[in-house]
């Protein structure tokens, strides 16, 4: 579901002192499945995601103190699914300088729906490493087994054995790289099925 039914992606909020919705930016019937009338008058904390609501005391604190805010708001359609966007609250005052509420300014940046926070996100990305790292271990594996074969020729002598040598200490630097992103990826994957988790090492495959 769309965030605004606007091009530019923007959904403006004023609210209230008590951060109840007061007035929405035009374009935004539909807004999450919420029609403008049933989001003012309402807390703004109704629409969104349990991660915003418990953090919404630390934001309002920051923009009393600063002015302003920026950073991650988490909203949620009527059915419950994620909207995340990039927010921004800033301090409202009246003409004689006093506090009258905020408004609020929102951008879409992704859509996911998920029901542990970002636990399948992490694990869609751990996978997607994982198979990088497959493709990376495969040529590397050959360039240093191929590199050990020269260095093992009894006619590589001198500088040219020296350069081998060298070539093949970058290359176990770059396998232990590789191994460390494994081990991210796999920590990223943990409690998933992957059939490539025993795969060995491009150490052991060299």
């Amino acid at each position: 579901m769309e965030l605004l039914t606007n091009s530019s992606g923007w959904l403006a909020v004023t609210l209230s002192s008590e951060t109840l919705v007061t007035a929405l930016s035009s374009g935004t019937e539909g807004f999450a499945g919420y029609a403008g009338r049933e989001m003012i008058g309402r807390p703004i904390t109704r629409f969104l995601a349990d991660k915003t609501v418990y953090e919404m005391p630390q934001i309002l604190n920051t923009v009393e103190d600063e002015g302003k805010w920026e950073g991650e708001i988490i909203y949620r359609d009527h059915h419950g699914k994620k909207i995340k966007t990039r927010g921004s609250v800033i301090l409202l005052s009246d003409k004689e300088s006093r506090h009258s509420g905020f408004l609020l300014l929102s951008r879409r940046i992704e859509f996911q729906d998920s029901s542990d926070e970002d636990g399948s996100f992490c694990a869609d990305v751990g996978s997607r490493v994982r198979a990088l790292v497959h493709d990376l271990n495969n040529p590397l594996a050959v360039v240093m087994g191929s590199t050990q074969l020269l260095a093992l020729n009894v006619h590589c002598t001198g500088k040219i054995r020296s350069d081998i040598e060298k070539l093949y200490s970058e290359l176990e630097k770059m396998a232990q790289v590789v191994e460390k992103l494994h081990g991210y990826a796999f920590s990223l994957c943990e409690g998933v099925s992957d059939p490539e988790s025993e795969e060995n090492t491009v150490r052991n495959s060299a």
